[in-house]
C-alpha cells in the first residue's frame, strides 16, 4: 500500500495557527451577515408593516381610564369609542371590497346598491344602535355634528286579493289570536300594518 507524500504530510505549528485564524474569520464573517439579515427581518416586522398601521385617533375622548370611574361610565366609554372610530369611517369614502350583489335601480335609474352606499348604510345602522345605547345611559349626551337620525323605512306590498276570492288573505295574514302577524313581525324585525277594506272594525260614527 502506497500513501501519497501530500497526504501523508502533517502541518506544523505556524500553518495551522494560520488556518485556524482564517476559519475563525470565515465564521464571523458569516455569523455577522446571519446577524445582519436577522435584524433587517426583524426591523420589518417588529413594528408591523404600513398595511396594518392605523390612522384612527380618539382626540375627543381620554387615552387613559381612571380606577375611580364606575361600571356605567366604563360601560359608556366603551360604547363612544366605536361611536368615534365609525364617524371617522363615514367621514372618508373608504370601503372594503366584497362581492357585489344584483344591482337595485331606482326609478329614476340609477343604481342604489353600489358598494360604497351599501357600506355606508352598515356603518350608519351600527352607528345608530351605539348613540342610541349611551342615549339610554345618558340623556345629556351630545351624539358628533353630522349624527342622523335614522328614517324609518317602508314597502307596500300589494296582495292579489281581486285575483283570488276565494282565499281569505286577511285572516291567513293575521292568524288565530294574531300569532301568525307576530310570528312575521319577530322574524322579519319590521311593524307589519294591513290596509285594506276590512281589516280595520269601523267605528260608531260621531
Amino acid at each position: 500500500m502506497v500513501l501519497d507524500s501530500s497526504m501523508s504530510k502533517t502541518l506544523d505549528d505556524s500553518e495551522f495557527s494560520n488556518l485556524y485564524l482564517e476559519s475563525e474569520e470565515a465564521v464571523s464573517r458569516g455569523q455577522g451577515k446571519q446577524h445582519s439579515g436577522t435584524a433587517q427581518k426583524h426591523s420589518k416586522s417588529c413594528w408591523g408593516s404600513e398595511s396594518i398601521k392605523s390612522d384612527f385617533s380618539i382626540d375627543s375622548l381620554p387615552t387613559s381610564i381612571p380606577s375611580c370611574m364606575s361600571l356605567e361610565d366604563t360601560n359608556m366609554y366603551s360604547l363612544k369609542v366605536p361611536i368615534e372610530e365609525i364617524t371617522q369611517k363615514l367621514s372618508k369614502k373608504l370601503a372594503p371590497r366584497s362581492l357585489s350583489p344584483d344591482p337595485i335601480y331606482h326609478v329614476n335609474g340609477h343604481d342604489t346598491n353600489i358598494r360604497e352606499a351599501r357600506y355606508r348604510e352598515h356603518l350608519e345602522a351600527e352607528h345608530h344602535d351605539l348613540v342610541v345605547q349611551v342615549w339610554a345611559m345618558n340623556p345629556q349626551y351630545r351624539p358628533p355634528s353630522h349624527y342622523k337620525k335614522l328614517v324609518a323605512k317602508y314597502k307596500k306590498v300589494y296582495v292579489p286579493v281581486g285575483d283570488y276570492l276565494e282565499i281569505n288573505f286577511i285572516g291567513l295574514l293575521i292568524g288565530p289570536c294574531g300569532h301568525t302577524l307576530k310570528y312575521i313581525e319577530k322574524e322579519s324585525g319590521a311593524k307589519v300594518a294591513i290596509c285594506s277594506k276590512g281589516s280595520i272594525k269601523e267605528g260608531k260614527e260621531g
